[in-house]
């Protein structure tokens, strides 16, 4: 107990931490005033990490646009970060045998430090099994079932309110502009142009990073 409390106490501890944290929630290369500043957190909270990182979540920095699309979403961040806002039932099986093929399997990690990330995330079989899952959802409905007023109901160009909601607000020009073409030149059958459209948009650079 006694060498474990110095351990605790050796400043390294907190700046481990406050480096880990950082690099979870806010960006793959934080600078050594974020570090410094989130390891005072950490000290002052006696190493928990609950209200340190309510502390982060709430800091300007956090929402600073430097960390925008800083970090490249794990499988678990990517499917369920699709899922959550589109779909009405979502058929789990599937879904965990999906993370599992994109090398997250949430029931058995590598070891107990979980999953390194990151640009693994990317390589090129990833990039083909996200592909493939936005696929089946939007066109097929395979592991999920989705909201009926995406396709019909909704708003009558939902491409403004699909940016704010996947993307965070507007990205860049070129980028908006290909999607209001996609949108345009999908065809007169609303479903298909509303599958299309967003299908485009969850297959984004932009969407695989948060």
């Amino acid at each position: 107990s006694d060498v474990l409390d110095l351990c605790l106490a050796q400043p390294a501890c907190s700046r481990f931490l406050a480096t880990k944290l950082l690099r979870t929630f806010v960006t793959a290369s934080p600078s050594e005033k974020q570090v410094e500043q989130v390891a005072l957190s950490y000290q002052r909270q006696h190493l928990q990490t609950g209200p340190v990182l309510r502390d982060v979540c709430r800091s300007p920095e956090f929402f600073a646009p430097a960390q925008r699309r800083s970090l490249i979403k794990s499988p678990l961040d990517f499917v369920l970060g699709t899922l959550r806002p589109f779909a009405v039932q979502i058929h789990w099986q599937p879904v965990r045998e999906l993370l599992a093929r994109m090398g997250q399997d949430v029931f058995d990690p590598p070891s107990g430090k979980g999953w390194d990330g990151g640009r693994r995330w990317i390589q090129s079989t990833g990039w083909i099994l996200r592909w493939n899952f936005v696929t089946a959802l939007v066109q097929e409905q395979r592991v999920a079932r989705l909201r009926p007023e995406l396709w019909n109901g909704g708003p009558e160009q939902p491409l403004p309110q699909w940016e704010l909601l996947l993307l965070g607000g507007s990205p860049a020009a070129e980028i908006h502009s290909a999607l209001v073409r996609q949108w345009e030149e999908a065809g007169a059958d609303d479903r298909a142009r509303r599958q299309a459209t967003l299908l485009m948009l969850l297959s984004l650079p932009e969407y695989q990073l948060m």
